[in-house]
């Protein structure tokens, strides 16, 4: 089976340089572990040191890909296309497999603290709303609280702010005084407004809570998906378990060691052993 060679952190920062790359390890890296742009590989001073060889592999993949589609850094790229990687018109099932690669190489990927988070939050919701049901039980999420409605319309309150916005300051105009108010606090801040109003109230902060945690899934999701991500986990996830990989993404194996052998690929060549070892 072909795999990478052992290298350790300074031989490998010896190979990228002798190919032409400039590699500093001193820098924030845009807060990441590593960056690569421009011919230039960065590795943050914060990445632990057992993670530094992998996170160079990772950049260095990504140069290999900016070899082959020299547009992907480009402001409205989409990172490239699995076509291009692995020379080839169908790539669903590497797509697939690439996926299950991202996951098994980075954790984070699979979002598991946000989606805890999300299924408190729909509980939480759950639980306010059978409480609201129990007096008003015409109540929908997806509609207006015709209840609510009236009552705000009737009673002027600072509550009413809180409707949309979790932290609120109030400056009265004329004495410019501050008030403050934050969601956390509605009941001891708002005792007299009726249960049902500040449950109501409650729901709707949840409800924004529940959609940036959504946001943020996507955006991080459309990020791991990139095929030029995919395409650099995979290849780190070759350093670290090569035989693991095989087993989750055989036919991208295949067609990767296929091309690999085959030149496509370039200098990435040279950090895997030789091809009669290959499965």
């Amino acid at each position: 089976m072909q795999k990478i060679k052992e290298f350790d952190e300074k031989k490998l920062i010896s190979f990228l340089k002798s190919l032409g790359i400039v590699v500093k390890t001193n820098t924030k890296a845009r807060s990441h572990q590593g960056c690569y742009f421009n011919n230039r590989i960065d590795v943050s001073v914060k990445t632990p040191k057992e993670k530094r060889v992998q996170t160079l592999i990772h950049e260095f993949a990504h140069k290999i890909h900016s070899d082959i589609e020299p547009d992907i850094h480009k402001r409205n790229s989409q990172g490239g296309t699995l076509e291009k990687l692995f020379d080839c018109c169908e790539v669903a099932e590497i797509y697939e497999e690439l996926v299950d690669v991202t996951n098994f190489v980075d954790r984070n990927s699979l979002f598991e603290e946000l989606m805890e988070k999300k299924e408190k939050i729909k509980k939480q919701i759950k639980q306010i709303e059978i409480a609201i049901k129990e007096e008003n039980p015409e109540f929908q999420r997806s509609k207006d609280f015709a209840y609510a409605k009236n009552f705000f319309r009737k009673n002027k309150t600072d509550a009413s702010y809180l409707l949309k916005h979790d932290r609120i300051i109030l400056v009265s105009p004329v004495l410019r005084r501050k008030s403050y108010y934050d969601i956390k606090n509605i009941d001891e801040d708002f005792p007299n407004l009726p249960v049902v109003i500040r449950d109501y109230i409650k729901i709707k902060s949840l409800q924004r809570r529940q959609k940036a945690i959504s946001v943020k899934i996507n955006k991080f999701t459309k990020y791991y998906h990139r095929p030029t991500e995919l395409f650099a986990r995979f290849v780190e996830g070759l350093y670290l378990d090569c035989e693991k990989i095989s087993c989750i993404a055989p036919h991208s194996c295949d067609k990767f060691f296929e091309l690999l052998n085959n030149g496509y690929y370039g200098s990435l060549k040279e950090l895997f052993t030789e091809k009669e070892n290959a499965f």
